[in-house]
């Protein structure tokens, strides 16, 4: 039915599933429409529900979606509510002309991440939008300075209405985002991660259907649908209403899910448990079943996807050996998406390491981690945490990590598999640096310097390691410097903290590949020479043309400035995690 159809005090229904997958049937009446509701041209139909139950529960999130009708016919999805008051029951719905024209919106190469994002934002990402482009209902707003990874927030258009408290506006049914198989504590741990990314977990029941979950012919206009995030042993996923199905395609939501545009999202089929009702919000619980097809349009009036062709995902897993020699194996699949990949496998991770029943107030975790990127060869790293936040610190590298090569600016990489192999011990095994003692006199060049390194450990003996450092014989009458640290401290030494001389996702793979652990201590014996480090690697001694032609903004491999260079270095391994850092000037004679 055509929006101009539609008058106030015509009577329909809407068609939504309260449990399990029976779709049954809820009268409404039309109050009006409100045009220009969620931006220019993009009207909401204004309606009151008349079924006492529907008013007792109010909006339900998860309800996003339900089909509307009037004489028969689809005029749009129930899709916004009030959150109060309870006793009118005022809906929104989304015309469904608005949902059907996301169908022709063109499927563009998808780079999973975030939005589009306007001028008026003050992007970081995209500096050169128009002044005139129209500001998306959902957009991704910067929270810091430029260069700085993941540190953004999800907007939606609601929020921008006049100022106003949201809690006397309509707002977009939210869509609740289930955790199955993590705890609250990693819930807690990630909570400041979740919301700076647009994240709400919500704290509530959810997992897989028993038998396996309905099959992809359930899916009609008023079934729950899911959009999958991480399946398996945990799972994330959020679950709405589906609105009109033609063939295998289909439309959902009435709103967007994140309004990523072209997307390559998971989309499954889902079971109704219960309605939760809540004087604040109610919400849909649900169950999720498998992949059935894939979200390939997220939009500000509604999602779009296909039943059929699943999109790609990472394969998750975690092989964990408890202290007493038990295994546990933990796997799952994960989406692959610029912004939640990384904070959802981190989650995974964390997960991992406190879910042996084993868990100890004191414990070390031995961590090797093998990412199978498409088209390289294996990303290993190895990795030691220690101490009261050795899981939180742990699960945060592994964040950092594929969020750098998840974010990278050259190509979208495909991660096919990514793989933990975790051993735990029942002690904070942690060290740090107790002394530094010069055994030699003086230091000429061409000798040997000998250095005694103490290191303390928590609540065990000191070790003691005696090095011999050579001193280069064009050192004569120059101060070089002795350096010790760990593994943070060596890699801001060894670059910087600088990452724009990366030319390509390889660049970007080695750079992670050459990270240190945190199970050694980091010995360097360091000479001032100014030079340059260009795609990774450090040039010395460049004639001053060559060096201005690299620091050019012209070049294509630019370079970065470099006060410092290597002479010598080695690690001392130690049993758990090392924290510390020392340096010293040596003066070597003419």
């Amino acid at each position: 039915m055509p929006l101009s159809d539609i008058k106030p005090g015509m009577k329909g229904e809407w068609r939504t599933t309260i449990q399990g997958t029976a779709i049954q049937t809820f009268s409404l009446e039309v109050l009006g429409v409100m045009q220009n509701f969620i931006g220019p041209q993009h009207a909401v139909i204004l309606c009151q529900a008349t079924d006492p139950s529907q008013i007792e529960n109010g909006p339900v999130a998860g309800m996003s979606g339900s089909p509307v009708y009037i004489d028969g016919k689809l005029i749009g999805a129930y899709a916004y509510g009030w959150t109060f008051p309870k006793d009118q029951a005022i809906i929104g719905v989304t015309p469904i002309a608005d949902m059907l024209d996301v169908l022709n919106q063109p499927v563009a190469p998808v780079l999973p991440g975030r939005a589009r994002i306007t001028t008026a934002l003050a992007s970081v990402d995209d500096t050169n939008n128009s002044a005139n482009d129209t500001q998306p209902a959902s957009s991704m707003v910067a929270t810091s300075g430029p260069g700085q990874l993941g540190d953004w927030r999800v907007t939606l258009g609601a929020d921008k209405l006049a100022g106003r408290d949201l809690g006397s506006l309509l707002t977009p049914l939210p869509t609740p985002l289930m955790v199955s198989g993590i705890s609250p504590k990693t819930l807690a741990a990630f909570k400041g991660v979740l919301s700076k990314r647009g994240l709400q977990l919500m704290d509530g029941p959810g997992g897989t259907a028993a038998d396996g979950g309905p099959p992809a012919s359930s899916l009609q206009p008023g079934s729950p649908m899911g959009v999958v995030l991480l399946d398996g042993d945990f799972s994330i996923y959020g679950v709405g209403t589906l609105t009109w199905r033609q063939g295998d395609k289909l439309l959902a939501f009435g709103h967007p899910m994140f309004q990523f545009g072209s997307v390559d999202m998971p989309l499954a089929t889902a079971e109704i448990v219960a309605i939760f009702r809540s004087y604040e919000h109610s919400t849909k619980l649900a169950n999720i079943g498998p992949i059935v097809g894939t979200i390939s349009q997220d939009r500000l009036t509604a999602i779009a996807g296909t039943i059929g062709p699943k999109p790609p995902m990472t394969a998750f897993s975690a092989h964990v050996t408890a202290p007493d020699g038990s295994v546990h194996t933990f796997s799952g699949n994960l989406w692959q998406n610029r912004d939640y990949a990384p904070v959802i496998g981190a989650m995974g991770l964390m997960q991992s390491l406190d879910s042996t029943q084993q868990s100890a107030q004191e414990q070390t975790y031995n961590i090797d981690t093998t990412l199978d990127i498409e088209g390289l060869p294996p990303l290993k790293l190895s990795q030691v945490a220690s101490g009261p936040d050795g899981a939180d610190e742990a699960s945060m590298d592994f964040m950092d990590t594929l969020d750098q090569l998840m974010s990278n600016p050259f190509e979208t990489p495909r991660v096919k598999d990514v793989h933990f192999d975790i051993k735990l011990r029942d002690a904070w095994l942690t060290s740090s640096l107790e002394s530094v003692r010069v055994d030699s006199g003086q230091l000429r060049a061409g000798e040997k310097l000998r250095v005694t390194v103490t290191v303390a450990n928590y609540r065990d003996k000191s070790v003691e390691q005696t090095l011999e450092i050579p001193i280069p014989g064009s050192a004569a009458g120059e101060t070089l410097t002795l350096f010790l640290g760990d593994a943070s401290s060596t890699e801001t030494l060894d670059r910087g903290g600088a990452r724009r001389d990366f030319t390509s996702l390889t660049d970007v793979v080695n750079y992670l590949r050459q990270g240190r652990s945190r199970g050694a201590v980091y010995v360097k014996l360091l000479q001032s020479e100014t030079g340059l480090r260009v795609s990774g690697s450090s040039l010395l001694g460049l004639p001053p043309s060559v060096e201005e032609q690299y620091l050019s903004p012209k070049n294509v491999s630019p370079g970065n400035l470099t006060t410092q260079t290597t002479l010598w270095e080695t690690s001392i391994p130690v049993s758990g995690e090392f924290n510390g850092r020392f340096t010293m000037p040596l003066h070597v004679l003419p």
